[in-house]
């Protein structure tokens, strides 16, 4: 059964991948998607959740955690005033849902370490495709530049957590690298300031004074700076941009209010201010906001209280604490994967303050893959043996003391496998 699992999980993950790649593609004219994905997304995302949830059901309970609980209290409330509000059902049901949906699938399909190390390449390479693919687009004459292509830079850094699955440094340095070389070139401030905080963790992590001499720290340092002065030349000489005046253009563009966001903000703060005590507490429903202020809110968390009102932003605030718990949890656990899941939690900061990422059709679907198979699962995480909990038909939440895993909850055992 677990091999009928991980056969479907990673059809699961190649296919939103795919529909990434030919999204991005089509944004800027270039035609590879010889399936038309990218015209059909909420058909493929609607099909590939009935699947996976086809697929878990069947073999067992759903297992969740602090994540899943509190995504799901969040999910069902902003679907719930999402009802009346929306011509396009299949659009809408993509944008509510989809999201909650694959999060809980991936979760549950069982993904121990050597599988997550066995799809990392195919998560890598969606992520390095991505930047080949925007640099190509941008700097090609031949491609259309339009508002979608150029947001594309968003699904750049929210596949940027992927390549931290990749054990090797050497590799890890090239998808950071080809990421750095997109994001500048694209000159988004919320984009570059987030690749910044990456690369410190990232520089903090890859020394680790604990385990290397100063020796070496000093030698690796050397090695950075001169491959990092190397690569800047070249980066500058092929693009015509300079480095310099692209963080000078940050700088000037968060100095005079982030291109107009500071007055998108203050109109949708007026808004929510005007609204009755009814509309500020329960919300006036999905993309309510939109259609008053007649533009995006670029700000999730404005978004969400404007759209669900007060209820729905604390149950907003309890995903993000559970996201944010789970770093500790993780590093409790000594993870492996650790870093991608810092990065990606960056990632989606970054994305929801400078943009939408909720209620939107597929901005979310990376990082909640990424989040299904590195979130803590304490069944897999406190074990490096997955074929231990092979046969383990528990639908109870899995418990770990300090010295062993404990047993199952003895309603939920399966005798025959004896969790």
């Amino acid at each position: 059964m677990r091999s009928k699992k991980k056969t479907i999980g990673y059809f699961l993950v190649i296919a939103i991948c795919y529909m990434y790649i030919a999204t991005t593609t089509s944004s800027f004219g270039i035609n590879i998607d010889v399936f038309g994905i990218g015209a059909r997304r909420a058909q493929l995302l609607i099909m590939v959740t009935l699947i996976g949830i086809i697929c878990v059901i069947s073999g067992r309970m759903l297992a969740y955690n602090n994540i899943l609980k509190s995504g799901a209290l969040l999910m069902f409330y902003m679907f719930i005033l999402g009802i009346n509000q929306n011509g396009n059902l299949a659009s809408w049901i993509s944008c509510s849902v989809m999201w909650y949906f694959i999060l809980l699938i991936i979760y549950n399909m069982d993904f121990y370490s050597m599988d997550i190390i066995a799809v990392a390449p195919i998560l890598f390479g969606t992520s390095v495709i991505l930047s080949v693919v925007y640099i190509y687009g941008t700097l090609s004459a031949h491609t259309i530049i339009s508002v979608a292509s150029f947001n594309s830079i968003y699904y750049v850094l929210c596949a940027l957590p992927f390549v931290f699955l990749i054990p090797k440094i050497k590799w890890q340095l090239i998808g950071l690298f080809a990421a750095t070389a997109t994001i500048l070139i694209s000159k988004k401030g919320t984009c570059l300031l987030a690749l910044a905080i990456i690369w410190g963790i990232f520089a903090v992590k890859s020394l680790n004074v604990k385990k290397i001499s100063i020796s070496n720290i000093v030698v690796r340092l050397c090695i950075a700076a001169l491959l990092i002065t190397v690569l800047t030349t070249i980066f500058q000489t092929q693009t015509n941009i300079q480095i310099r005046e692209v963080f000078e253009n940050t700088w000037s563009e968060l100095d005079s209010g982030g291109n107009g966001r500071s007055d998108i903000y203050a109109s949708a703060w007026n808004e929510f201010l005007r609204s009755d005590i009814w509309g500020q507490l329960f919300g006036h429903g999905y993309n309510w906001i939109n259609s008053v202020i007649n533009i995006g809110t670029h700000n999730d968390f404005l978004m969400v209280l404007c759209n669900y009102g007060l209820i729905g932003f604390l149950l907003y605030l309890a995903f993000w604490f559970c996201l944010i718990q789970s770093i500790f949890q993780l590093k409790k656990m000594e993870s492996e994967f650790l870093l991608a899941y810092e990065v990606s939690i960056i990632a989606f900061f970054a994305v929801s303050m400078g943009s939408n990422v909720l209620n939107t059709q597929i901005q979310f679907l990376l990082l909640c893959v990424l989040w299904g198979i590195c979130s803590p699962h304490q069944c897999r995480n406190n074990s490096n043996r997955g074929d231990q909990y092979e046969d383990c038909a528990c639908n109870s939440k899995y418990e770990a003391d300090s010295s062993d895993m404990r047993r199952c909850d003895s309603n939920h055992v399966n005798t025959s496998s004896g969790c």
